[in-house]
């Protein structure tokens, strides 16, 4: 959910059974550049948790995923867990 220059994301954490969630990687990149841009996807890890902030640039789109990781490695990359938002026009206040 758009929230000014950033993105407020929540998730559900699974269940307390099985091998246990280490961190979480928030995946994220503009979702359109000028012609010739590679848009390179960038990574943010966080502790364990079910909610993350991220400050982006304003009035921008973006594709955003979040990937769960434990012992084994990480959950699998889903193009329908990819999330497409934009960021509210304003200045960056972090």
């Amino acid at each position: 959910m758009p929230f000014g220059c950033s993105i407020k994301l929540s998730w559900k954490l699974p269940p307390p059974s099985g091998c246990p969630i280490t961190r979480y990687t928030v995946h994220y990149r503009r979702s359109a550049g000028s012609p010739g841009e590679k848009l390179l996807w960038k990574v943010k890890v966080i502790n364990s948790t079910d909610h993350h902030r991220l400050w982006l640039e304003c009035n921008e789109e973006y594709n955003i995923m979040v990937l769960a990781w434990n012992e084994r490695g990480r959950s699998e990359f889903d193009g329908d867990s990819v999330l497409t938002v934009r960021t509210e026009k304003g200045m960056y206040y972090p």
